[in-house]
């Protein structure tokens, strides 16, 4: 037998999971957009037209280091000045900024991936 507060319970937890499901259709279908675009923008015979989305995810990546690099960085540290706090704490910065080049960078390589494989395709059909 259920009681009242188990009802209740699973009456709160279903708007988490409404959302969650919510923000991953969101999620997926801005993907799912992302890769048609890249994909019809890469069969243009210019080849700058393939270049834009990954030149956008790319500048996006570096704001989004910079930024965390910027704010993050007064913040770590108890320093008098900006210049002690980067010697003191410049390692860690330095990896923090490497990792998150690396992650924010996914969407340029496979965007870029796309865009390869769209002009081999291309450049075999003009062969053939």
């Amino acid at each position: 037998m259920i009681d009242k507060y188990e009802v209740a319970a699973r009456a709160e937890a279903m708007p988490n999971i409404m959302g969650f499901i919510a923000i991953t259709a969101a999620i997926a279908a801005v993907c799912g957009v992302a890769v048609f675009l890249q994909k019809h923008l890469s069969k243009q015979k210019c080849k700058w037209h393939g270049l834009i989305l990954p030149a956008l995810t790319f500048f996006a990546s570096l704001f989004m280091v910079g930024r965390t690099v910027i704010f993050s960085a007064p913040v770590t540290m108890q320093a008098t000045n900006f210049y002690e706090m980067l010697s003191e704490n410049a390692w860690g910065l330095f990896a923090l900024s490497i990792v998150l080049l690396v992650i924010t960078n996914i969407p340029t390589v496979i965007l870029l991936f796309i865009y390869r494989s769209e002009k081999f395709r291309m450049n075999i059909w003009k062969r053939q």
